[in-house]
């Protein structure tokens, strides 16, 4: 397990995160379940309402939270790898119609001004257009960090911003690593270990916050497809479904954005095309592109 917060207990920012947003999901799928009925109810293999809850039953109630909690939390997922973009000349936000907090913010108060004044006839086209434009905002987040290019010192050529910020990271907190190892440098290098574990501190609090306010968007998208005129337990179940699937679907493609971080940094590319024209690079010499990829991070001394 990654020590990346400086400790072996990386349980405790998991519980920090999840716990208070997993018990919150817990209390969700129980009123979902009663705008749903006894149908849905058996359907997700729970008693009837107001039956007894045996082990079997908060068990499953307890993953059906859990599971809840998790797709809830997707879009953070997208907004913290694309944390790139959200300054522009170090002001937030860096772009109105596309910044993840002003977007949750429309999302969350549209779903609740439909769910309390809307028509029967729009909740579920409704809830699928706010969810669509969330969904509109995460890709076209993720498309800015992976094909807009940028300079940055260090690196040779234009890189992506996603590999840029994760480059400027990586050297940060490489220096750590590296020059800790000496007593007197690591006197000059520890207010970074402090200012590390604060700015983690926060947005792991704030996590659950956040978690929590898109658990209660969703909760109200979802009691909106299931509340429609003449439906089927199996109606309910595939609306759920697919506005779960139209939720999630942007987190797929962070998948992608790791894949061109790896490929950027393996000089894949560079290496096809010095292949390509027969042209290699002469013994001895380093390039600054290679320089500034390396594992190792070059230590620097400070004099008192």
């Amino acid at each position: 397990m990654s020590t990346e917060y400086g400790t072996n207990r990386w349980w405790e920012y998991y519980l920090v995160r999840y716990l208070m947003p997993s018990i919150a999901g817990v209390v969700i799928v129980l009123w979902l379940c009663g705008k749903g009925g006894d149908a849905l109810r058996a359907a997700l293999l729970l008693p009837a309402k107001g039956a007894h809850l045996d082990t079997a039953s908060l068990t499953l109630i307890f993953l059906y939270g859990n599971l809840f909690c998790y797709v809830a939390s997707y879009p953070i997922l997208v907004f913290h790898v694309t944390r790139a973009i959200d300054f522009k000349n170090q002001k937030w936000p860096g772009t109105y119609l596309f910044d993840g907090y002003l977007s949750t913010v429309v999302v969350v108060l549209g779903g609740f001004a439909l769910a309390h004044y809307g028509r029967t006839q729009w909740y579920r086209k409704g809830a699928i257009a706010l969810v669509a434009w969330l969904v509109v905002v995460q890709v076209r987040r993720l498309y800015e960090v992976i094909s807009s290019r940028i300079s940055v010192r260090g690196v040779d050529g234009e890189v992506s911003p996603a590999f840029g910020f994760a480059f400027s990271l990586a050297k940060r907190r490489g220096l750590l690593s590296v020059t800790e190892k000496t007593p007197i440098i690591r006197k000059k290098t520890a207010w970074r270990q402090d200012f590390m574990a604060t700015y983690r501190h926060l947005r792991e609090h704030a996590n659950s916050g956040f978690i929590f306010l898109l658990e209660l968007a969703l909760a109200a998208l979802v009691s909106l497809v299931i509340q429609g005129k003449n439906q089927t337990t199996e109606d309910q179940l595939s609306a759920v479904g697919a506005l779960f699937a139209l939720w999630a679907a942007p987190a797929v493609f962070v998948h992608l954005l790791g894949q061109h971080l790896e490929r950027r940094f393996s000089q894949y590319d560079r290496r096809l095309e010095e292949a390509k024209t027969g042209k290699r690079q002469k013994s001895g010499e380093k390039k600054s592109y290679e320089k500034s990829t390396d594992a190792e991070v070059t230590i620097v001394k400070w004099h008192t």
